[in-house]
């Protein structure tokens, strides 16, 4: 693996040779082919449409720029017509409107590998016009070349203040407009007075484009393909493992391509680290630059008026500066301008009073963090929650949950609304994720006979196969069927049994005409891995053609060797064939890449059980609960493990799990019986687990049931009546034992800060919640600085129960007992309380700091997702 250093060029990609740059440039939203094509339309016979693009320091202005320069010159028909002129950074030298064409001069000079003697001839006539005669200089050379010069100014602000006489600029935009001769693409860190006001030089005359901060997608694009580009599995493996510390990189740094390069080193270090961990390394890194900045601001009122900003955190007023620092609002409105103008400070917009925050929103955090102990407080808190909330995020249930309202009677704008939220998660969603939501937008579009919607997702992609893989190429395929037949058989793919349905419906005829639609669809491609995986599954479940599916599955790993989902359809394939040790190998390929990746896990424990190897089993199908805890088969097979081995304690939970994801499954009934058949059960269960803890303290599985016991005062013996009687499990609540209530809560908050993965323990706590929410703060807080892993342990499992809730239908009550906290407690819940009073009062979003937004409308979504505000 490479050592080369990702941070290195940080400030000065202009260093980078074309192919380095090129390959680690980020084209957002396709702006560099937009402007290429602007240049490639700006004929030599007419005026020039000139370019300026806006955008925050270490936005990519320069590498932009860069870009251009390189595209341009790696294309022989742009090559031949244009010569591309880039300006330093900083052009410190240029203080009037000579000086900028003497400047022109000597890059022009440097670009045709010239000595620069054309200017210093100049200096040493020093004519009266100097600003002319260096002008017409510049075209004399120019002509020379045969080509036009484009001329792309970085700082183009500065420039324009630098050379303001009253006249230049004027001067300046009348050849710009007329002389085809030239065409300027500048670049600056904000909107500036000589192009937005009506009375200066530049008003409407370029056109103007905003490098928006990188979106989820493209950053995890970027973060790919750099980590391919140095030789980095690490950072991979954490893309696909930590999914948290991915996001909230992209929303601390605010989506800074030149900071999520610095973030990039952090990551690289792999798994072992964490969010906390990965914002004090960050701003570690990020340090001289920040403080550089700072240095930058030279007078002391606008340093306190900066300060004032950057210690709020959140948007704040020119009245709440004023009152701070006893000054006159005319006099601090005057220094915001002044910050705004050296591209400090912004102004949000969408309240009625105007409020500013600082526009670099991690050069916010690193201020935070380095000048206000409560800053640091409440960003700790807040990068906790965003760990707990990012690595939990659940498209499918979404999907499930939206398709289901679907399915009911809606009127149309109610269904347009679901449609575009499902929309929406598409576009948001991973690979898994946006397949669940892909299949829902499927199947509404057979039950409504209507796939507008579903179009207009296909229509988002340029290449459909790429972003939704074979379930397009089996929508369109199902499509084919009669509106009727198409509707009897529905859209599930994931069924074994429904794709047979699917051959046997479309029978011989309609198999060739499968085969003809998927060659209109380029369905055969495998020229990338998505596309040659795509046809794998095709040929795998639709023309049971083994043979040619092993062939393009191993394509799709050849182009990719990271693909966790086309190596565990490699090992289905295999199994089929009955190469069990092929198919074994493939799977584990796959769960070395994705040791999450549900299908694989599934299939191998399905392998193992046809080898009769049951304890490697048990082994992965507890591995895959951990995971996935509605795999109902998967908990039957391990408790009938766990009674072969006489672990009937065990098994009794296991199939207690099934029975709550069936009640009416009968092998569970009969598993459970026979566990609970082979305990002795007229023992104590206070004093089994009160044994259990003296023997090891910190067995938190323990201290969970032993609360639960407390909390959920029922007997085994009434519960086997019960069971037998009305063949249900039905559980009492007896809250009224007040005298072991307290213990109960003391028990369940020590056992969740040791097991906080225990299904067990936050079932007891989704049930009694709203007890334990203060006992749990005040053990967090006081635990945080002397045991972090058990506070947080505990802060994760209290975090996600919480989120169960509010989005179960009990907005209003959690949102009242966490405002009910003090405020110690109420910022470890911050982004919660903020999206549950925001889905009363949506004005309070423009209140907050971007990076708390953007958390709480995800957290939002997540709320609203699982259940409709009444």
């Amino acid at each position: 693996m490479t050592t080369q250093d990702p941070t290195l060029n940080l400030y000065n990609p202009a260093t980078l040779d074309s192919e380095a740059l090129l390959a680690e440039f980020i084209d957002r939203k396709g702006l560099l082919e937009r402007i290429l094509d602007i240049i490639r339309h700006n004929g030599p016979q007419q005026p020039q449409q000139h370019v300026v693009v806006i955008g925050p320091r270490g936005m990519g202005k320069t590498t932009l720029l860069c870009a251009i320069m390189h595209r341009v010159n790696g294309d022989e028909t742009l090559k031949a017509a244009w010569l591309p002129l880039l300006f330093q950074e900083e052009q410190y030298g240029i203080g009037d409107l000579a000086d900028f064409w003497l400047e022109t001069i000597r890059h022009l000079e440097s670009a045709l590998g010239r000595p620069a003697l054309a200017a210093e001839q100049l200096l040493d006539e020093n004519p009266e016009d100097m600003a002319g005669r260096a002008q017409e200089r510049f075209f004399q050379l120019l002509a020379e070349t045969g080509q036009r010069a484009l001329l792309l100014i970085d700082n183009l602000n500065d420039i324009f203040q630098a050379i303001d006489d009253g006249q230049a600029l004027h001067t300046l935009r009348a050849l710009w407009m007329t002389d085809p001769r030239c065409m300027v693409i500048g670049a600056a860190p904000s909107y500036f007075e000589e192009i937005t006001e009506v009375d200066q030089a530049f008003h409407d005359f370029f056109r103007t484009f905003t490098l928006d901060r990188l979106s989820q997608d493209e950053l995890e694009g970027f973060l790919r393909g750099y980590a391919r580009m140095l030789g980095d599995e690490s950072v991979i493996h954490v893309i696909e493992q930590a999914p948290e510390r991915v996001a909230a990189l992209r929303i601390l740094t605010g989506g800074n391509p030149r900071l999520v390069k610095l973030g990039y080193r952090v990551l690289r270090d792999g798994l072992d680290g964490d969010l906390r961990q990965d914002l004090e390394r960050l701003l570690d890194e990020a340090t001289p630059f920040f403080k550089h900045r700072i240095d930058s601001l030279k007078a002391k009122e606008t340093r306190r008026v900066f300060d004032a900003i950057a210690r709020r955190w959140d948007p704040i007023t020119v009245d709440d500066i004023r009152r701070e620092l006893r000054k006159p609002s005319n006099y601090v409105s005057a220094q915001i301008k002044r910050l705004i103008d050296e591209g400090f400070v912004e102004e949000t917009g969408g309240d009625k009073k105007k409020r500013y925050q600082v526009s670099e929103r991690f050069y916010n955090v690193y201020y935070l963090m380095r000048h206000s102990r409560e800053g640091r407080r409440r960003l700790r808190w807040l990068v906790g929650f965003m760990q707990t909330f990012y690595s939990r995020k659940d498209f499918k249930d979404w999907a499930k949950r939206l398709e289901g309202d679907l399915a009911g009677p809606l009127a149309e704008p109610a269904r347009a609304e679901k449609l575009s939220h499902l929309h929406a998660l598409s576009a948001a969603a991973n690979d898994d994720g946006r397949g669940e939501v892909f299949e829902a937008l499927v199947r509404d579009a057979i039950a409504h006979n209507d796939r507008r919607a579903l179009d207009e997702d296909i229509a988002d992609s340029n290449d459909p196969v790429e972003s939704h893989g074979w379930r397009y190429l089996l929508a369109e395929i199902v499509w084919l069927l009669e509106t009727d037949i198409r509707r009897t058989l529905g859209f599930r793919p994931r069924d074994g049994e429904w794709w047979q349905r699917l051959r046997d419906t479309l029978g011989i005829e309609g198999l060739r005409r499968a085969r003809t639609r998927l060659d209109e669809l380029g369905g055969w491609r495998q020229d990338t891995a998505r596309h040659a995986r795509a046809t794998g599954v095709m040929l795998t479940m639709l023309f049971h053609n083994i043979i040619e599916a092993k062939s393009a599955f191993l394509k799709a790993i050849e182009f990719d060797p990271y693909n966790t989902a086309a190596w565990n359809n490699l090992g289905i394939v295999l199994s089929g064939h009955n190469h069990h040790a092929e198919a074994e190998a493939a799977y584990y390929k796959s769960l070395d890449i994705d040791p999450q990746n549900l299908f694989a896990l599934n299939n191998l424990v399905n392998l193992l059980w046809d080898q009769n190897r049951f304890d490697e089993a048990e082994a992965v199908s507890r591995k895959l609960l951990e995971l996935d805890a509605k795999a109902i088969d998967v908990w039957l097979y391990l408790g009938t493990s766990l009674i072969r081995k006489e672990c009937n304690t065990e098994a009794e939970t296991a199939f207690r799990k099934a029975l709550a994801l069936d009640s009416q499954n009968t092998r569970a009934w009969t598993g459970l019986s026979a566990a609970l058949h082979n305990q002795n059960l007229s023992k104590s269960i206070e004093a089994n687990f009160r044994k259990a803890l003296e023997l090891y303290p910190q067995n938190g599985w323990a201290h969970i049931n032993l609360g639960g016991a407390y909390l959920e005062d029922t007997g085994r013996i009434e519960e086997l009546k019960r069971m037998r009687i009305a063949h249900r499990i039905s559980v009492e609540t007896y809250l009224e034992d007040t005298g072991r209530m307290e213990e109960g809560v003391n028990e369940l908050i020590l056992g969740l800060a040791l097991e906080p993965e225990s299904s067990y323990g936050r079932w007891v706590l989704s049930r009694h919640w709203q007890t334990v929410l203060p006992a749990a703060v005040t053990y967090i807080l006081a635990h945080t600085a002397t045991d972090a892993t058990l506070a947080e342990n505990l802060r994760s499992a209290l975090t996600e129960v919480l989120l169960e809730q509010a989005s179960a239908g009990q907005q209003n009550a959690v949102r009242d007992a966490l405002l009910d906290l003090d405020e110690t407690g109420q910022p470890i819940f911050e982004p919660l309380i903020l999206a549950l009073q925001a889905l009363d009062d949506r004005s309070l979003l423009y209140r907050i700091a971007r990076e708390k937004r953007e958390l709480v409308l995800d957290v939002m979504k997540r709320i609203e997702g699982k259940t409709e505000k009444g």
